[in-house]
């Protein structure tokens, strides 16, 4: 193992969630991992099906936004993993949301490349191949 701390990342195990060294795609900066909030998973929830490998999902946010907290919601029934960043608490974060074109909270990235505007489950579904 290198111990570069950019190839640590949040992987999900049985009942909460922990900083796991792998090289199936870390990070591209620890500012990635830096300031990223993670509930913890009780017991007996379900959790993300191991066969389905998802991209990673980054949430822009404020604490005070309700439609933040409704993608959040909507995030977690779906056991859907994910990195949050909140944009009045973090300066670098801000400098991400508005490098993706700012215009509003919340703001998801899909896989590095997809962005989407407001809170959209069935976008966001769409988007995870989540839909039936």
């Amino acid at each position: 193992m290198s111990g570069r701390l950019a190839r640590r990342y949040l992987v999900w195990i049985g009942f909460a969630c922990a900083l796991s060294a792998s090289a199936a795609e870390p990070p591209d900066t620890v500012e990635e991992v830096r300031g990223a909030q993670v509930e913890e998973v009780r017991p007996g929830a379900a959790r993300p099906p191991a066969a389905r490998k998802l991209p990673r999902v980054e949430v822009y946010v404020t604490d005070w936004c309700p439609y933040c907290q409704k993608l959040e919601a909507f995030l977690k029934q779906n056991r859907i993993p994910y990195v949050r960043k909140n944009i009045e608490q973090d300066a670098g974060f801000e400098r991400e949301h508005d490098a993706l074109g700012g215009g509003g909270i919340p703001l998801t990235r899909i896989g590095g490349e997809r962005v989407i505007r407001g809170f959209q489950p069935e976008l966001i579904a769409r988007e995870l191949g989540l839909e039936d």
